[in-house]
């Protein structure tokens, strides 16, 4: 699948669920997906697995299901939801009622194409130009620390969005005028249209069932 399109899917799921603010509800968009949530202790090369089927999954109580490894940090569990998410949207074939993949590792294109997904959904293009418009010209470091903690995602997760759609930020480590005039043409709404995340959900995952 080309890139353009699994940008264009997340923008799309994106626009069909109604985002309003950030960090993104995650959970919530899984429960919108008739998806539950679970965080269970699973093998240490495991982060998550989906299970989509008719039956009901033996210890859950649904056939349609995300499960995550609790020893992950809560950031890391909120990107693995978006990624075992991305594969349903994105690799189950519309013609088979089954579907289940585990997340144990793998670095082929499947996975490349989750993890792109996974970032748009988790950092949407227009809140992440909010985000560093609002907070100005820092250092490269405190840019991506502060777009990691608004987003409720990692550091890496936060540098590799960033260097998405501003390349030149992470490649020199402080924001040109031709990144500013970039970001400046990328904007799209004002910030008042977009209500942020309380201080509470910054860096935790939102409510699961535990099971």
């Amino acid at each position: 699948m080309q890139t353009n399109e699994i940008i264009e899917k997340a923008e799309e799921f994106c626009k069909k669920h109604n985002l309003t603010g950030y960090p993104v509800k995650i959970v919530d968009l899984c429960l919108a997906e008739d998806i539950q949530v679970f965080e269970r202790y699973l093998p240490e090369e495991v982060s998550g697995f989906i299970v989509i089927q008719e039956e009901v999954f033996d210890g859950y109580g649904t056939g349609r299901l995300i499960v995550v490894n609790l020893a992950d940090s809560p950031r890391r569990r909120r990107f693995t939801i978006a990624h075992e998410l991305a594969h349903y949207i994105l690799h189950k074939d519309e013609n088979l009622s089954y579907y289940a993949h585990r997340d144990a590792g793998q670095n082929g294109g499947d996975e490349k194409e989750a993890n792109l997904f996974a970032s748009n959904v988790l950092m949407p293009h227009t809140f992440v130009n909010e985000c560093v418009e609002r907070l100005g010209e820092p250092p490269q470091y405190l840019l991506i620390d502060y777009v990691a903690d608004k987003f409720a995602v990692s550091k890496d997760a936060a540098q590799v969005r960033l260097s998405q759609l501003f390349p030149k930020i992470c490649r020199c480590g402080r924001k040109s005028r031709r990144f500013r005039c970039s970001l400046r043409r990328r904007r799209m709404t004002s910030l008042s249209r977009f209500s942020f995340g309380s201080p509470s959900d910054r860096g935790t995952c939102p409510p699961v069932r535990s099971g």
